[in-house]
């Protein structure tokens, strides 16, 4: 793990010898890059030497020396700076950075000298020098500049760094050891191309980062490289028992699946694991799984020259009769070359069939598709969407990825996008599914991406279309579409706009006020949204709040849109609460009912007063909320000194007496019951 040096180091320690000053300064600024020394002058230079110097003039060989720490720029406004001064390996710069851009950090300047430094037994810094020294030892030199961040968040980044380094380290010292273990596995896997494949993995085409044996019972031993650095397993306890069983159902090694953590050597991306059974008296008694990233080389690979996918290139090419060195069989390579390598080898024959014809399809007729498929044991959930490269924005990207999220009921893990040269975008999005047994509508998703990218007035029309029939769909589009502003169409869904045009056809038809209940998005259960659909101008809220209140509802927020055209209209859109902590699904229940209600008394054709509540506490209709008036006011006829505020309350909070009363007032008196 690496060791964290005191931070505020501010002023050139009086200890430091001007020599290694000179030294460590002219090593320093050698190797830093075009544009890492903008705005670097000679007292910026001096000032990032000293703290780079002042934190490597002790270090315990094996161990990583850390100093994070506040200064003043160039531009005069605090920034954060940062130096590690570590054993020379590889993996240091990328990984640091990694981190930092993982923490939302990105760095403004980043200077790494490699330095031979001799040291004495204690680790105090002798001499340094910018060229290779007889008796001294290469050091990694990382200083780099981010943006200010607070004490307890350079406290955490520290960690965060010794943690990195200290996998980093780890990964470096058992390569070799790990390689070891890949062989051992390649002579205990059966099938040619299994064991090709591993080999190949071996021959430089994988980063081999981690390698450890597992046991049924989740016991883990034999940990190298990140799996000697921390205690957390590459496989969950739920993939262990169901990797055993995919492998005693007569699967072949080796069984090739993500992780469900990123890696923090090299570079970000989900790990990559390469699971081999080992065996004892035929009995499957652990899982050898070593953990890596696919190279950037491999990744491009020929599919012809990657095992295992060549034999699948083979079989689809056999299957439906394409020469390798005709127009079908060339496409057929060319796009099983440009899909993600990593995702396709795990894929069954049946996925990796549909990936590749409808990748061919798409080079010929570039249009919206989607793909989903599941990892091997179903935790994973790989989602390939192409899209026209003009249609691609990051709008676009998070409105895909929210509704995968959505749909999917699972987590996005990550995405990466693909420009090709025939014009259409790949992006490729790996979602966590916490239930395996989550059904995925593969065709639904599709026609949600189309109508996605199709535009908002076609994707409206459609929405409306499944409500009505597709005539009338288009006359309400020709009669609404227009007069929505760009702030609504960008802040409501598509399902939205259809049903605010089925209300404003409601309030022209009806010469109303119309108003509509629904479930407010991520509310609480007590939060309710309700529109009012106004033919003219705003409606003041100083007229709309008190006939809320006297519902029962308190009026959180407001939100009018106004919408153009010849005759002018507004959508007031409320954030709603019940009173009395009732829950909102009794208003959803009788959404109907109090949307006649409140209509009624918003056109003024019904009394606005307290009783109206009883609509929506106690449940009842709107005409008994007439009968209960008509009472109360015939009672403070006859001296009753209660007032209204009073008698609402009582009936409200005994809603099943006042329920009955109703109910022995409607058999008494109407005639279709008592006659």
């Amino acid at each position: 793990m690496a060791h964290n040096k005191a931070a505020n180091v501010k002023n050139p320690d009086p200890k430091i010898n001007p020599k290694l000053h000179k030294s460590f300064s002219e090593a320093f600024m050698a190797r830093a890059l075009p544009g890492e020394n903008e705005g670097f002058d000679a007292a910026a230079c001096k000032q990032a030497v000293t703290f780079s110097l002042t934190l490597s003039m002790r270090r315990t060989a094996g161990k990583a020396a850390i100093a994070i720490d506040t200064f003043t720029g160039s531009n005069g406004m605090l920034a954060t700076r940062v130096a590690i001064c570590n054993d020379d390996m590889p993996f240091l710069v990328d990984s640091v950075s990694a981190a930092l851009v993982s923490e939302g950090l990105h760095a403004a300047r980043l200077i790494h000298p490699v330095v031979s430094a001799v040291r004495d037994a204690k680790g105090n810094l002798l001499s340094i020098s910018g060229s290779p020294h007889k008796d001294g030892l290469r050091e990694s030199i990382i200083y780099l500049e981010v943006p200010r961040i607070a004490a307890k968040e350079r406290i955490a980044l520290t960690t965060i760094l010794q943690d990195v380094l200290g996998e980093v380290r780890c990964s470096v010292a058992d390569w070799s050891a790990m390689l070891a273990a890949m062989q051992e596995d390649i002579d205990d896997t059966d099938a040619s191309e299994g064991a090709a494949l591993l080999r190949w993995f071996a021959d430089g085409n994988m980063t081999v980062l981690g390698h450890e044996i597992l046991s049924r019972e989740g016991k883990r031993s034999r940990l190298l490289g990140i799996s000697r650095a921390n205690n957390m397993p590459l496989l969950s306890d739920a993939s262990v028992e169901l990797a055993f069983e995919w492998f005693e159902k007569g699967g072949e090694a080796p069984l090739i699946l993500k992780a469900n953590r990123m890696s923090r050597v090299h570079r970000n991306g989900l790990l990559d694991l390469l699971l081999v059974p080992k065996r004892k008296s035929g009995k499957i008694e652990s899982l050898s799984i070593t953990a890596g990233l696919w190279t950037s080389e491999a990744l491009a690979s020929k599919p012809g020259n990657i095992p295992l996918l060549r034999e699948h290139m083979a079989a689809l090419m056999h299957k439906f009769g394409f020469d390798p060195g005709g127009h079908a069989g060339k496409a057929m390579a060319h796009v099983l070359t440009n899909l993600p390598h990593d995702m396709l080898l795990p894929l069954p024959a049946e996925d990796l069939e549909r990936l590749a014809l409808t990748a061919m399809s798409l080079n010929d007729r570039p249009r919206p598709k989607l793909i989903a498929v599941r990892s091997p044991l179903g935790r994973h959930l790989f989602v390939i969407v192409w899209l026209p490269r003009d249609d691609v924005s990051t709008t676009m990207r998070q409105s895909i990825s929210e509704m995968l999220v959505n749909e999917a009921g699972a987590s996005l893990l990550s995405w990466s996008i693909t420009l090709e040269d025939s014009g259409i975008a790949m992006l490729r999005f790996t979602l966590d599914l916490p239930d395996r047994t989550t059904q995925i509508d593969e065709a639904a998703l599709d026609r949600k991406l189309e109508l996605m990218v199709r535009g908002w007035e076609p994707a409206v029309e459609a929405a409306l279309a499944n409500a009505l029939d597709e005539k009338r769909a288009a006359a309400l589009m020709v009669r609404y579409a227009a007069a929505f502003p760009g702030s609504y169409r960008s802040g409501n869904s598509h399902d939205e706009a259809a049903l605010d045009m089925l209300g404003l056809l409601a309030m022209e038809r009806d010469h109303s006020r119309i108003s509509r209940f629904y479930v407010m998005p991520n509310a609480n259960g007590q939060a309710l949204g309700l529109k009012v659909y106004n033919k003219g101008g705003a409606m003041p809220l100083s007229d709309i709040v008190p006939v809320l209140e006297n519902f029962g509802f308190v009026v959180l927020e407001e939100s009018p849109t106004a919408l153009h055209g010849d005759a002018p209209a507004y959508i007031h859109d409320f954030k709603l609460q019940l009173r009395q902590n009732a829950e909102a699904s009794l208003v959803m229940a009788r959404a109907q009912i109090l949307q006649s209600a409140l209509s009624e008394v918003l056109d003024g054709n019904a009394e606005n007063d307290a009783f109206n509540q009883l609509i929506v506490v106690a449940q009842l209709e709107p005409q008994a909320a007439v009968w209960l008036r008509a009472w109360f006011r015939y009672l403070r006829q006859t001296g009753l000194t209660y007032g209204l505020l009073n008698v609402v309350d009582v009936l409200s909070k005994n809603a099943a007496i006042t329920q009955s009363i109703v109910t022995l007032f409607s058999a008494l008196h109407d005639p279709a019951i008592s006659g």
